[in-house]
């Protein structure tokens, strides 16, 4: 029988932005703290605001953090 306990805390490479999303909102759920979400900033011109979710390379225009979470920067700015 498989020991859930021991993958508790292991990092999950999952095929699907819909399973990350959900993934992370179970996890926000199992937190139990207040979730904030963090607005983007947007320096420059009028287009950074109005890029959509492909040209901002992934990046959406809010951050949602909770005590406890875990983040992964995957490339350096």
């Amino acid at each position: 029988m498989l020991d859930h306990a021991r993958f508790f805390d292991v990092t999950c490479i999952m095929l699907y932005r819909s399973d990350v999303k959900e993934f992370n909102i179970n996890k926000f759920k199992f937190l139990n703290f207040s979730i904030a979400r963090i607005n983007a900033i947007h320096f420059g011109d009028s287009k950074a605001r109005k890029a959509d979710f492909n040209i901002a390379k992934s990046f959406k225009s809010y951050l949602l953090l909770s005590r406890g979470s875990r983040v992964i920067l995957r490339f350096n700015l």
